[in-house]
């Protein structure tokens, strides 16, 4: 009895043992196989090749004599197309256990598992800001460097990459496709020549992203990872609409101060800050354009669509308008900086339908201003007064006067709107990976590209539960961007595998 008990003791620990080594042993071999599933795509433009890749994670995670096996290994990987397009991994490893307690009735075991993983398709459209600021800090070639990297990790003819560039106009001259490593210019190559200046428009950028990936076919889409990865250096301050021209006097706040300038308007009695504006004389009663802020000063209406990769649109035409006007008004301005004596109004929606109106309006620290009074009552400003002391162009200190924080709060709506939109596309749902680096004089950077990106830790969540719930970073310097970059792609890919 004594013997027949050893006996069932043996098998207990032989047994457990070897299962014990089967767990490991498919460990092992699953992470080989999700590891060479991710690293297609770098395998494929000069990385490791595959089988290093893979045999490295096995080794990493199945040691040597684990549970006294021995002759450890897996086979080299093995990559199948599958009808779909996708690609699958496949491995066998094997392990030897040399029987303790049983060795009577077999002296060694042979292990055996098999892992495979399937690498879905991707869609990805890059948005990547080339705004003014990107200069200041220094962080335009860095970025440029980063991304190039980026593009790295995916499959030409597998993955479809795109790529939209926007200041305070945009430029989507590389259009999503399989071959962005191939044709008269590549993707990287197109990255390359990107230089910055101007203003930052996200919305419109954010639109013809989504635009880009909902006018694939289905085909394409269906079953795939539908991706947009957006970076940026600070909030936005430019919005692409059709603004409605002035077609009766508006209650608006121009240049003023309580003590003068060298034009001689200011008084000391608050009236003339709030004079307002007569009718426009522009002869068309709608323009479209990008109206962004700089400073205290709208810049005027420019062109959505950018000449080339590396500059935004000139200003648009305006028969009789004031913003065209090369005559100085009393404040000695004149072009651009008179646009909010044409503009009655910022319009509900951007040019794309996306809403100006929303969680910034009534933010902590956001003032959004309404006029009150005139034809025009119950309209968003596109200029409000702001008590406070500033300097006026000609270096006098005074009361703020004109001020334009409504349009970064309606430039802010929107690009939260657009990125709702393609999170919610019921065709091809987006998720949206999002990148933010600091240093630009910007208040809420960092909860603006929480809530576009619908992170599960953004203050909005709970009421946008059912769409794709992307990831935010934030950088503090340009020496972090590429780090922050290949942070994305591993996110993607670990979607995809």
């Amino acid at each position: 009895m004594v013997i027949g008990v050893m006996g069932l003791v043996g098998l207990v620990i032989d047994v457990g043992m070897l299962y014990a080594i089967k767990i490991k042993l498919s460990a092992a071999a699953d992470g080989a196989a999700l590891a060479t599933a991710r690293a297609l795509g770098a395998a494929s433009n000069g990385g490791a090749s595959i089988t290093t890749v893979g045999q490295a994670y096995f080794a990493a995670n199945m040691p040597p004599s684990y549970m006294f096996s021995t002759n450890a290994s897996m086979t080299d990987p093995v990559t199948t197309t599958n009808a779909d397009g996708s690609q699958t991994v496949s491995v066998t490893a094997t392990a030897s256990f040399p029987l303790l307690f049983l060795r009577l009735l077999n002296n060694t075991q042979t292990v055996n598992v098999q892992a495979a993983a399937t690498r879905r398709n991707l869609n990805l459209v890059m948005v990547l800001d080339r705004s003014g600021s990107m200069n200041t800090s220094g962080s335009c070639a860095p970025m440029v460097a980063a991304a190039q990297e980026f593009v790295n990790n995916f499959i030409a003819g597998q993955d479809a990459l795109g790529l939209v560039v926007f200041g305070g106009s945009y430029d989507n001259t590389y259009g999503i496709t399989k071959n962005f490593t191939s044709g008269g210019t590549t993707l990287s190559q197109k990255i390359g020549t990107i230089t910055c200046g101007g203003n930052t428009g996200s919305a419109q950028a954010l639109t013809i992203a989504h635009q880009m990936l909902s006018g694939l076919p289905s085909s394409q889409t269906t079953g795939a990872i539908n991706a947009i990865v957006f970076f940026t250096d600070g909030q936005p301050n430019g919005l692409a609409a059709d603004w409605p021209i002035a077609t009766s006097s508006t209650a608006g706040f121009p240049y003023a101060n309580s003590s003068g300038d060298s034009a001689g308007v200011g008084t000391t009695t608050v009236s003339p800050w709030f004079l307002g504006y007569p009718k426009s004389g522009c002869t068309a009663t709608s323009i479209s354009g990008v109206i962004a802020r700089n400073g205290e000063q709208n810049t005027g209406i420019y062109g959505m669509v950018a000449p080339s990769i590396g500059s935004d649109a000139g200003a648009v035409s305006g028969t009789g308008c004031a913003f065209t006007s090369s005559t100085n008004d009393a404040h000695g301005q004149n072009l651009q900086k008179r646009v909010h004596e044409d503009v009655a109004y910022i319009p509900a929606t951007d040019h794309y339908g996306n809403a100006t109106t929303g969680y910034w309006d009534s933010a902590a620290g956001t003032t959004k201003q309404i006029i009150n009074v005139g034809p025009y009552s119950g309209k968003v400003m596109i200029d409000f007064y702001q008590s406070g002391s500033c300097t006026d162009s000609y270096g006098n200190s005074n009361p703020c006067g004109l001020f334009n924080n409504n349009i970064d709060l309606a430039s802010m709506n929107a690009a939260e709107s657009a990125a709702t939109s393609a999170r919610t596309d019921a065709n091809v749902p987006v998720i949206i990976f999002s990148i933010g680096l600091g240093g630009a004089a910007d208040a809420f950077p960092g909860q603006f590209l929480e809530h576009v990106s619908n992170t599960t830790t953004s203050d909005l969540h709970s009421s946008h539960l059912s769409e794709p719930s992307g990831q935010y970073i934030y950088v503090t310097g340009k020496g972090q961007l590429t780090g922050a970059f290949q942070q994305i792609a591993s996110f993607v890919l670990r979607l995809s595998s």
